[in-house]
């Protein structure tokens, strides 16, 4: 006897705001990886506080936490002064930064995984037009394998901070 699928909440997204909110409660889910496909750490939400502080919640409740991030705009592009990648320096979890080459974008939409169940998804990178389940494990499997799919094929030297912070005192990017 199989056991009962635990009820997800599922809902759709149109707006930034709404966007923030479901990638806060798909943070909030997590209690020991997220996975996070962007195209370029969109303004006002990966650098919001609510999202931050639901960041901050989940590194600080767990000894091992890993948080990786895709990104797909070209390094120079960033703003390394994003609070997401300021809060990365500050506390003690792992942290890491790939650039995900134009190349591989076509394979790769916009979305958020929490652990194994939690997915905030969007086919698009330039519409807010998305779908978030907070309790879907075959469709957060289905993007966790093309995340780690690409997470292998992005490159590790592209000058994007590759943060570890694990016990250091004053982390630096490399």
């Amino acid at each position: 006897m199989g056991l009962a699928r635990t009820k997800g909440d599922r809902w759709l997204t149109s707006t930034k705001d709404e966007t923030r909110q479901a990638i806060v409660e798909i943070t909030n889910k997590a209690s020991w990886k997220l996975s996070i496909c962007t195209r370029e750490l969109e303004v006002g939400v990966y650098d919001h506080p609510d999202f931050l502080q639901s960041l901050t919640q989940l590194v600080l409740s767990q000894t091992y936490v890993r948080i990786r991030v895709l990104i797909a705009t070209p390094p120079s592009s960033i703003e390394y002064d994003n609070a997401f990648i300021e809060l990365g320096r500050r506390l003690r979890g792992y942290i890491e930064f790939r650039h995900l080459p134009e190349k591989l974008w076509a394979e790769a939409e916009t979305f958020c995984i929490a652990d194994d169940f939690g997915v905030a998804y969007r086919l698009r990178e330039d519409s807010w037009d998305g779908i978030v389940d907070t309790y879907e494990p075959p469709v957060a499997e289905l993007y966790g394998n093309l995340f780690t799919d690409l997470w292998t094929k992005s490159d590790t030297a592209s000058g994007l901070p590759r943060l570890s912070v694990h016990g250091a005192s004053q982390p630096a990017y490399q």
